[in-house]
């Protein structure tokens, strides 16, 4: 770790990071996770950060042992955390670099809790609070990242489960109508292709104003979406 932290040359530290086995990152996380923000300026540390937790997924997913301490470490909280402390502290970090994180914390958790949807909706309000302040400044390849990670919860689950989710309205909001557009049509794709029945009126007609950019140009009312009121305590239920 000192050999990392030392290394004053980009490339190189960042090739420290990522050349140690999967066990040595699973048992050194914590101090790994607080070397980031300290990692060279020209380090693409949102690229290091996103390849760690892809890691110790598939890590998990091949070794029970690794999935167990993962669970008892709480490395999701750990992850959240540190990459709201890596934001911060880079304050010039593009938008689409810091969906990129988020985008792998989503697959981090999906992989490694499926069952819990309350790290999904966690994921989404960290997301929002990282990007609402500073906003998407137009840029279209954040965009298309937002989208991305917007369409993991209703592609890992389904899409009254995703749309459901409490801040998942919040976080579509710092979409553009154009792409919001985009949003929309993966939505409709998505309930096609699994051939979901949405049975309930109160859920149609969420799923409906969702979609409502497909044939209305404009604000419908000059807030996003918003969601069901039933608790995601209980969609972890079912």
């Amino acid at each position: 770790m000192e050999q990392i932290i030392s290394c004053k040359d980009d490339i190189a530290q960042q090739y420290l990071f990522q050349v140690f086995p999967d066990s040595f990152h699973l048992g050194t996380l914590d101090s790994l996770l607080g070397a980031l923000p300290e990692m060279q300026p020209g380090v693409k540390v949102h690229s290091v950060m996103a390849s760690l937790m892809d890691r110790l997924a598939r890590y998990a997913a091949a070794d029970p042992w690794a999935m167990t301490r993962l669970t008892e470490m709480r490395a999701f909280e750990r992850f959240r955390d540190a990459i709201g402390r890596i934001i911060s502290a880079q304050a010039s970090m593009a938008p689409a670099d810091a969906v990129e994180m988020y985008v792998a914390l989503m697959n981090f958790t999906g992989s490694v809790h499926p069952n819990l949807v309350t790290n999904v909706n966690q994921v989404l309000a960290a997301a929002h609070a990282a990007l609402a302040p500073r906003g998407l400044a137009g840029d279209s390849r954040a965009e298309r990242a937002l989208v991305a990670l917007l369409t993991l919860p209703i592609t890992k689950y389904d899409v009254v489960t995703g749309l459901g989710l409490s801040e998942y309205p919040l976080l579509m909001g710092l979409l553009r109508q154009r792409t919001h557009k985009e949003l929309a049509s993966r939505i409709v794709h998505s309930v096609l292709d699994a051939g979901t029945r949405i049975t309930s009126t109160e859920k149609v007609a969420m799923m409906f104003r969702f979609i409502a950019p497909l044939v209305h140009d404009g604000p419908l009312d000059g807030s996003p979406p918003s969601a069901p009121t039933s608790s995601i305590d209980d969609l972890d239920d079912e």
